[in-house]
């Protein structure tokens, strides 16, 4: 396609891109409603068209438009950006706005803070106000610094009050809704919570204990759904559903204090917490191998601050750390392939990675073998070539027929393009074979039942395994998972 249009415009093709003329430049962004005569090449055949270019980003966005596969999604999410705008600074709000200072400082300079920083400085501003402004102040305050505990409660402290909502996890985002129902004061209310502790290490859980406690004691009346062994413990109440899962479970096997789970022949997770089954330590580990490795240079982004990281290859690796320190950045940086602001990663040229991310949203209106088998990575490609050639296979032969002779020789060769390609369908699909599809669902539990089901009808464990199963469907060198265990 690039030298086609080289060949048309009279660019050169060894040009640096900042070297090309800037209508060159616009051609091959935005595109041209120009004719332009392509010639592609398999080593085999050569096939031509002439028609309009339609430019890298309309055609990306179309592709984004269009697309109901979110593995299409993540793989064009690598060729967007959010950039500041140049009038603000990414600030959001008229120069009118930020010319009202608190203290010295606008409240984009406030919301730059971390929660726990932003607490700290909400407590002592009081010493930099008259006494007219501390008479303005003072209710505003209060209520500021009571909705900042409870996110510090909670163990949001580390989020700043500028972060997207849309870069949060669901954990995070759910223990926001939990700070606001705190602040209200109420009592007598049920509140059900999914999984709060999604995301939070050790360290914070304890926190998000204490908050669940209070709201209990205040006189509300809290159900968590809950795998963390903690939150178990500490409930005053336990019901444990099982003993399977799909089709295997939906029965209560126990129920009662924590004594009562410990005790139950039934609960499989009273015998984990009991200690009479346990998830075993490997003897032996793999050594790495230094020549092989993933390396990322002057990591920053979110909470990351400089990091260089080299990541072994062929061996489990586990990142951890506390709550909000950057563990999930550094993954996605990996997996979207950009470069970090002011650093440079290394990879193993022409891997294939696959990434699992935190949060999944699978929709249903497909089945779940459907589903993995159409995942493989250039299979759209492939389609969307074979209905592009079959489209100019129709329009030349509608030509010939009204007596276009000169579009003869075209016809035959788009027929011979579209033979190519059913043929390259057909050997990817026998390369990612449904049966192969088949034997790594039944290696992730599921059953020969599950294939025809639609996605919406799965429990979010049972969707991650999906999106799982997908990803080793597509055979990647390289899986980056972030926090699987989460559901």
């Amino acid at each position: 396609t690039l030298e086609s249009l080289c060949k048309h415009f009279g660019a050169d093709m060894f040009t640096p891109w900042r070297d090309l003329p800037a209508k060159f430049k616009a051609v091959v962004l935005h595109g041209t409603k120009e004719k332009v005569k392509f010639t592609y090449e398999d080593g085999l055949r050569q096939f031509a068209t002439t028609k309009a270019f339609e430019g890298v980003i309309p055609n990306l966005s179309r592709r984004w438009r269009e697309t109901d596969s979110s593995w299409v999604r993540e793989d064009l999410a690598r060729f967007q950006s959010a950039q500041p705008c140049e009038t603000c600074h990414g600030k959001r709000l008229k120069p009118e706005a930020l010319a009202v200072k608190v203290a010295g400082q606008d409240i984009s300079e406030a919301g730059e803070r971390s929660i726990r920083a932003a607490n700290d400085w909400f407590e002592q501003i009081e010493d930099e106000l008259t006494d007219k402004e501390l008479e303005i102040a003072r209710r505003i305050l209060k209520e500021i610094r009571d909705r900042l505990k409870f996110l510090v409660d909670v163990g949001l402290d580390y989020l700043t009050l500028s972060r997207a909502s849309g870069t949060l996890s669901g954990g995070e985002s759910q223990r926001i809704r939990l700070a606001s129902q705190i602040g209200s004061g109420l009592t007598g209310v049920l509140y059900v919570l999914d999984e709060p502790s999604i995301g939070l290490h050790q360290r914070d859980n304890e926190r998000l204990l204490r908050t669940l406690t209070h709201l209990r004691d205040i006189g509300n009346t809290v159900l968590v759904v809950e795998h963390d062994e903690d939150a178990i413990r500490m409930a005053d109440h336990i019901i444990d559903i099982g003993p399977g899962a799909g089709v295997h479970g939906g029965t209560v096997v126990a129920q009662g204090p924590i004594h009562a789970i410990l005790e139950s022949e039934q609960s499989l997770t009273g015998a984990y917490l009991s200690g009479k089954r346990r998830i075993e330590v490997p003897v032996k580990r793999r050594s790495p191998d230094t020549a092989r490795q993933l390396v990322v240079t002057g990591c920053c982004g979110n909470n990351l601050q400089d990091v260089t990281l080299e990541l072994p290859i062929g061996l489990l690796t586990c990142v951890t750390g506390v709550s909000g320190s950057g563990k999930s950045t550094l993954l996605k940086l990996f997996a979207s392939e950009q470069e970090p602001d002011g650093g440079r990663i290394t990879r193993v040229k022409g891997s294939r990675l696959g990434y699992l991310p935190q949060d999944i949203a699978l929709e249903g209106g497909r089945g779940l073998l459907e589903f993995v088998t159409s995942s493989v990575p250039g299979r759209e490609a492939l389609e969307e070539e074979l209905a592009g050639a079959e489209s100019s296979l129709a329009e030349a032969q509608a030509a010939v027929e009204a007596g276009d002779e000169a579009r003869t020789e075209e016809l035959m060769q788009v027929g011979e393009r579209l033979a190519v390609l059913h043929e390259q369908l057909a050997h990817h699909e026998q390369f990612f074979s449904e049966h192969e599809a088949m034997t790594i669902l039944a290696g992730l539990g599921f059953k020969t039942s599950d294939h025809e089901r639609d996605l919406g009808e799965f429990s979010g464990g049972w969707k991650m395994r999906a999106v799982l199963a997908a990803l080793l469907f597509q055979r990647p060198d390289l899986l980056l998972l972030d926090e699987p265990t989460n559901h």
